[in-house]
């Protein structure tokens, strides 16, 4: 287990690629079995979303609104690629 102190010091040396617009909310929601399958895919996104969130402090208040931003099931004419080639982390 970290210390706060840790903690905190692990938090504030996080960097997040500024091409991502993060989004947030409640962790009590329902997922879809198309978009709970599709945030579980090797996606080259939802893969690096997966990375980072995997250290963040409350990834649920986070993770899935975030994907829902970006994934497939949020616009069929979204460009992953797109999104990829502007991420800086």
């Amino acid at each position: 287990l970290l210390s706060l102190q840790e903690l905190e010091y692990h938090l504030a040396r996080s960097v997040f690629p500024d091409s991502i617009r993060f989004d947030g909310g409640s962790d009590w929601l329902v997922l879809s079995r198309d978009f709970a399958q599709f945030a579980l895919t090797n996606d080259a996104l939802v893969r690096s979303l997966r990375e980072m969130f995997a250290n963040i402090l409350l990834p649920v208040e986070s993770f899935f609104h975030t994907v829902r931003q970006y994934g497939a099931s949020a616009s069929p004419y979204f460009s992953m690629a797109n999104v990829l080639s502007k991420m800086t982390i």
